[in-house]
């Protein structure tokens, strides 16, 4: 196994699955929506921001690898086209998110700069805003307010210590309501956790264009969200927005900050949204109630897709693996084999019988290295013989002067076997019967052993 290899394979699964949950979010928000449940719907999305941001495909792979539970010991083994496969997207994958992390960091400083100008408000504006923070159930006084000359329209920004910034000039009890409102809402939503998330996650996945999309559905809903509740508390959408057009703060202030609005589009989108989000709410109850079972079983619809993309890429990965490994011709060397055979019924009573892991695996050679306790037995998972086929084994065991049992498990549980010790171990086995095989090392010692460049061909 190699790092990069399990790196690259779990970014691009995670990529994948974040992506069939976002496809069928697309349905499950949507059916929402029109029921007039956006705030379900935004819910969902951050659920879908949150899959593109765990790697739990990668994880359930590894957990099943480790147990050979899938990919028949290939999992994520390595073969020389994966792992320059994995190297190349490595460094691509450096190249674009640091770029992007850069930019991110950059902006920070530049904000955090601006944020070093601020000045506090009036006595006044504090308690309009106070005021405001606990009838919207704020808690605690983690939120501030301050001037700043350093920027052009009112803003929130900060996730630790986060402060809503106000330009310096005159403003009404009417514009204070309005950007207050806005920004404690987005504030009590989590919506700076959110940008950040989102941010990082446009920065992973930088290659996906669903991802890129996600981030602007993330941005637009949460205004939408926003919009709709502020309106609501504020007493009706027209003095909301009237407000917000009269003040004509169409700046922006950067990636990080959360702020009224950038553009007269933008603005002209949200009024529409609104309206039609406003339209869906006054639908009845069976309406609802409809919309949840839908968005419902669409979302469990794109949880068993995931489920079955995940264990499919495992399929996958063993296809790629035995399409990318080079197998090496090795030099004949003529080869005398005097080693006695001997069979018995299964194990001795007391003898431990785990299953080994595998170095790497062709369809003509597995290679492994083993520690066998001392009473302990280690075999390789099962292959397939056809009846007159030849079991090549070979390998080294150290401390050299201890022998252990060298064989072959049939179909039947009954072990042929030799007693072998030293660097040079080596036999050749026959399958007597067709059917299901093993590789086996018995130490019968009370001394631990090493299996050394063990190997088994079928041919």
């Amino acid at each position: 196994m190699d790092w990069t290899i399990e790196f690259s394979w779990g970014i691009l699964l995670t990529s994948f699955t974040g992506s069939l949950f976002f496809l069928f979010w697309h349905l499950a928000g949507r059916a929402l929506e029109k029921a007039g449940l956006a705030g379900a719907g935004f819910r969902l999305l951050k659920m879908t921001v949150i899959s593109f941001l765990l790697p739990a495909g990668y994880v359930f792979l590894k957990q099943k690898a480790v147990n050979r539970q899938l990919g028949h010991g290939y999992l994520f083994s390595k073969s020389y086209g994966l792992f320059l496969a994995s190297k190349i997207f490595l460094a691509v994958w450096i190249l674009g998110a640091g770029a992007l992390v850069l930019s991110l960091v950059r902006d920070a400083w530049r904000l955090h700069r601006k944020l070093q100008s601020r000045m506090p408000c009036e006595t006044e504006v504090r308690s309009q805003f106070e005021e405001m923070y606990r009838s919207l159930g704020g808690k605690g006084q983690r939120l501030e307010v301050s001037y700043s000359y350093c920027f052009a329209a009112p803003c929130m920004c900060g996730i630790l210590r986060p402060k809503v910034i106000l330009p310096v000039q005159r403003y009404d009890k009417d514009e204070l309501q309005v950007i207050f409102m806005h920004e404690i809402v987005h504030y009590l939503q989590g919506a700076m956790l959110l940008k950040w998330g989102v941010l990082l996650l446009r920065a992973v996945h930088f290659f996906n264009p669903l991802a890129w999309l996600l981030c602007r559905e993330v941005q637009k809903w949460g205004e939408y969200v926003c919009d709709i509740r502020a309106c609501s508390a504020i007493g009706g959408a027209k003095k909301y927005f009237q407000v917000i057009a009269d003040m004509a703060l169409f700046f922006t202030e950067g990636t990080l900050a959360a702020q009224l609005t950038e553009s007269k589009n933008e603005l002209v989108e949200r009024m529409e949204k609104v309206k039609e989000m406003n339209r869906n709410r006054k639908k009845g109850f069976v309406t609802k109630v409809a919309a949840v079972t839908l968005a419902g079983a669409v979302y469990a619809a794109g949880s068993v897709s995931a489920y079955a993309a995940t264990v499919k890429s495992a399929d996958l990965y063993v296809y790629l693996h035995h399409l990318t490994t080079v197998e090496e011709e090795e030099e004949y060397v003529p080869w005398v084999d005097d080693y006695e055979e001997y069979t018995e019924e299964g194990y001795a009573e007391g003898i431990v019988v785990k299953t080994g892991d595998v170095n790497s695996a062709t369809r003509s050679r597995v290679t492994f290295d083993w520690t066998v306790g001392g009473g302990e037995a280690v075999e390789t998972e099962a292959f397939t013989c056809k009846e007159g086929d030849t079991i090549s084994v070979s390998m080294g065991v150290s401390p050299e002067n201890i022998s252990v049992k060298v064989g072959i498990v049939k179909p039947d549980g009954k072990k042929t076997y030799i007693w072998g010790k030293g660097k040079e171990v080596e036999h050749k086995f026959t399958a007597s019967v067709s059917g299901s095989y093993k590789v086996f090392v018995e130490n019968v010692t009370s001394t631990t052993v090493e299996v050394i460049d063990g190997t088994y061909r079928v041919y």
